[in-house]
């Protein structure tokens, strides 16, 4: 049987999407845990301090080096980008004001209560997780201007000073743009890294140090320019992870399949995971804490799956923001 794709089918990266799988996985678990101790139903122990700093330290970066690479040939395209940037507003507008809309109604319950200020300014100011969205959207933008290895070199260089350099103002979120274009160039620079196994263990080595100096002696991880070492190296280690995971079943095809519907759960495993935990914790609290933390995260990782299965088949997953919209070309006018 021919592994060619059927014609007008993309063939999806396994390796890419296993990746994807494993830096979803992170910030589904760790999201998870931090709602757990922040509403004091878990103590924040060291080995866990650990592991939330080194999650932190790779998964989105991870998500946003991949968003590039795979942008990049087609971001020079009007029509992408037109594509591209309404869909991620859309979604990102949606989905604030849901889960906006669901945490005032839960005042009481949620870990942190929203204002009305909150819902005014969402448009510009992202509330919770939302924020990945727009240096998502921006650094897409900037591909398409810089268009060669050289201009994409030159804007990660910068924007590597102007979140690094002592006494210049930082860029907040926006200084993970410089993710999203550093995927870009390794793409229009054709350097696509090799797995090597070795490397890659150093680069978990160097992440799993810097957050065990960043628990035990200080802020470590946000010293510049090491920021960046240290992150990319943790991109690179998820990368030969994932790479190695998509050769072996039946774990590869359970973290490829979280990364095909990354975005979905993204946008919504708060919403069903930490929602599960609230939901629980009044109707069930004599409940194991540790068996609720496991449910929470598989709430997190499949609910929002089945929630855009359902969508696609009921043709909504473009109004729920589950789906990219593609606007038509104007058609030229009849002679």
């Amino acid at each position: 049987m021919s592994d060619q794709p059927a014609p007008g089918v993309v063939k999806r990266d396994k390796a890419l999407d296993t990746t994807k799988g494993i830096a979803i996985l992170a910030v589904v678990i760790f999201h998870m845990t931090r709602g757990f101790t922040d509403s004091g139903q878990i103590g924040s122990g060291r080995v866990l301090q650990v592991a939330d700093s080194v999650a932190y330290g790779f998964h989105i970066q991870t998500f946003f080096i991949i968003a590039g690479y795979l942008a990049f040939p087609r971001a020079g395209s009007f029509q992408v980008q037109l594509d591209r940037q309404a869909s991620l507003y859309y979604a990102y507008l949606l989905w604030s004001c849901i889960s906006w809309g669901i945490s005032a109604v839960m005042a009481t319950a949620v870990n942190h209560p929203v204002s009305l200020n909150e819902l005014l300014f969402i448009p510009i100011a992202p509330i919770q997780h939302f924020w990945f969205l727009l240096p998502l959207m921006l650094g897409t933008a900037l591909m398409g201007i810089l268009r060669t290895p050289l201009l994409l070199l030159l804007g990660c260089l910068l924007l590597a000073v102007l979140t690094s350099a002592p006494g210049l103002a930082t860029l907040g979120i926006y200084g993970w743009v410089f993710y999203v274009l550093f995927g870009g160039l390794l793409r229009a620079a054709d350097l696509r890294p090799k797995a090597h196994l070795l490397i890659g263990f150093a680069g978990a080595a160097l992440l799993l140090a810097n957050a065990w100096h960043d628990v035990h002696n200080g802020d470590w991880f946000h010293s510049p320019p090491f920021t960046y070492v240290v992150t990319l190296g943790g991109c690179y280690a998820a990368y030969v992870a994932g790479t190695y995971a998509a050769r072996a079943n039946p774990i590869g095809s359970a973290l490829g399949m979280l990364g095909r519907h990354s975005m979905a759960i993204f946008l919504l495993h708060t919403i069903t995971g930490s929602g599960l935990r609230i939901i629980l914790g009044h109707a069930a609290p004599e409940l194991n804490v540790y068996f609720v933390i496991v449910l929470t995260i598989f709430s997190g990782l499949y609910v929002p799956i089945a929630i855009e299965w359902g969508a696609e088949r009921m043709g909504l997953a473009k109004l729920l923001g589950l789906k990219p919209f593609k606007f038509r070309k104007p058609q030229a006018a009849a002679a």
